[in-house]
């Protein structure tokens, strides 16, 4: 009994001395995120429109961009792709205002598995428009409300803003940003984390808390260049706090 219990033991250590000499498995690298400017921006087929004016506007979804969908405003209606397939024509994709907006029902991608919760479309006073969606149930992200870049829908399909939501994140000024600073004076700059789109006013930020929870904050790093061109840019080190 001995004998093969030792047999077990040198087999055993042999494999995980094999197995720990071997290289990690690599986590699978992230897929590209879709690249915007090769998104195509047709319709498929489209419902005999009210107004003579319609405004489009293109929701692509998830990092990858493979659902995506056509919101269409006609007066006091809007159309939604809601399955993707480029037909606004289908039961259910005309939506009435209501108040100054419309209320979408949840999207849900082909798969079935991933819903987009709380879409809300509104009519701004300032000319523009205001997006709010739930992405995936979770993250909150807001377009349009930035004052100095308000989101402008398109008269044609293939001029429409494109809306990337749920795709990579970056950060970006908001508002402009300060136009300079006064040395030993407070300022104030406010950042927006989210996704650049294409189109004015096309930028999705994350509302702060529902990306972390209220429990965390970003860091930045802001360089101040030197006044001797010679010397490095100082460097102030700041948490982004949600007003």
């Amino acid at each position: 009994m001995s004998g093969r219990i030792t047999g077990f033991l040198l087999f055993a250590l042999a494999w995980l001395a094999a197995w720990s000499a071997a290289p990690a498995m690599a986590p699978p690298p992230a897929p590209e995120p879709v690249d915007l400017a090769r998104v195509e921006r047709t319709i498929l087929k489209e419902p005999s429109y009210r107004s003579k004016s319609p405004k489009y506007c293109l929701l692509v979804f998830g990092r990858e961009g493979k659902y995506r969908v056509w919101l269409v405003v006609d007066d006091n209606v809007l159309y939604v792709d809601r399955n993707g397939n480029g037909d606004l024509t289908e039961k259910g994709e005309a939506v009435a205002q209501s108040g100054s907006g419309f209320r979408i029902s949840d999207l849900t991608d082909a798969s079935g598995k991933t819903r987009h919760t709380q879409v809300f479309l509104r009519r701004h006073h300032n000319g523009g428009y205001r997006l709010m969606v739930r992405v995936d149930g979770s993250r909150q992200q807001l377009v349009g409300y930035d004052p100095k870049d308000k989101l402008e829908l398109a008269a044609r399909p293939q001029d429409a803003p494109i809306i990337h939501l749920g795709g990579p994140l970056t950060v970006r000024l908001y508002e402009g940003g300060p136009t300079h600073f006064i040395p030993g004076a407070h300022s104030e700059v406010d950042v927006a984390v989210g996704t650049h789109g294409i189109g004015k006013g096309s930028f999705a930020a994350i509302q702060c808390c529902t990306m972390l929870d209220c429990k965390a904050a970003p860091i930045a790093d802001i360089d101040f260049p030197h006044r001797d061109k010679a010397q490095k840019p100082m460097r102030v080190r700041a948490r982004i706090a949600e007003d």
